[in-house]
């Protein structure tokens, strides 16, 4: 069912996609060096369990998708938190493989807040269709 987060009053439990709320953890200088899960869905929990021993939520992004997503991501979530500006990334590579596949996600960021609202969807089918050559 739908729930509040009560971060922001955002409804994520609904959504068939994976969505998370995430908070900028700063330095003593200020600066974004990481984001902390403040919410997820249960897609994303699912699809996150394997990396987390215990709730996602709390959890450090560091600690949970892996250092090339998250070299990958970074920059341009800080960019989304800085401008306001929505950030839709197609076809993102990211660390994790299944079946002997690398998984490739598009990712779709907005800041509410001080939060930001992301949402990714595994398009790893897609990305291996399109790689496959046609018969003419």
């Amino acid at each position: 069912g739908i729930r509040d987060t009560s971060v922001t009053g955002v409804q994520t439990c609904a959504l068939p996609i994976s969505h998370v709320l995430l908070e900028p953890v700063r330095d003593d200088a200020g600066a974004v060096v990481d984001f902390r899960f403040a919410a997820a869905n249960a897609a994303a929990v699912a699809v996150m369990r394997a990396a987390v021993d215990g709730p996602v939520v709390g959890q450090l992004m560091t600690a949970v998708v892996g250092l090339e997503l998250f070299q990958a991501t970074f920059d341009d979530y800080v960019r989304v938190l800085e401008t306001g500006e929505p950030l839709v990334r197609d076809d993102v590579p990211t660390g994790t493989t299944r079946g002997g596949q690398r998984v490739w996600l598009d990712i779709r960021t907005t800041r509410v807040g001080d939060l930001l609202s992301n949402t990714w969807r595994d398009v790893t089918d897609r990305h291996a269709a399109e790689l496959k050559p046609t018969a003419f």
